[in-house]
């Protein structure tokens, strides 16, 4: 399918399996980060933040375009994470500490700090407990879009 590229914004036509397949990516390099990292200084965790701030906010939006929402409407949210939250509840059973934590990552605006400001990085969630955030929120949304993740039957 050939994309016209002034009509068509990048990702809108992509499925919940193919934003979370994305997502994954995203996750799977923030956990190599973390473990193989240097250890040091806050900045030296930006791009491990990064790809794990991207994974989250990815596979909420996953989640969103699964339950039918547009996705202009979930793009239209920037970085989020509260606004897309609250239209997740109560379909996805994030424990209370993820929940805290991803308001936490908005409220201190992660997503920005983490690529522009490296004066403020020291500020940002402990390394650790995003690893468990993103990985929380991972297996949460497959669970919401399980159906559409399942191979199809031979």
């Amino acid at each position: 399918m050939k994309m016209d590229p002034i009509s068509s914004y990048p990702g809108s036509d992509a499925s919940p399996k193919q934003i979370i397949a994305l997502a994954e990516q995203y996750r799977a390099a923030a956990e190599i980060l973390h473990r193989d990292g240097p250890r040091g200084h806050a900045r030296r965790w930006a791009p491990f933040r990064l790809c794990a701030c991207q994974a989250i906010e990815l596979c909420l939006s996953a989640a969103l375009r699964h339950a039918g929402m547009e996705a202009a409407l979930v793009r239209g949210m920037h970085h989020k994470l509260k606004e897309r939250l609250d239209l997740l509840d109560p379909a996805a059973p994030l424990s209370d500490k993820a929940r805290e934590r991803l308001i936490l990552l908005e409220e201190r605006r992660e997503y920005l700090v983490v690529r522009y400001d490296a004066a403020r990085l020291n500020q940002t969630l402990h390394p650790d407990a995003l690893l468990a955030t993103v990985q929380e929120v991972e297996a949460v949304v497959r669970q919401l879009v399980a159906d559409e993740l399942k191979p199809p039957r031979a």
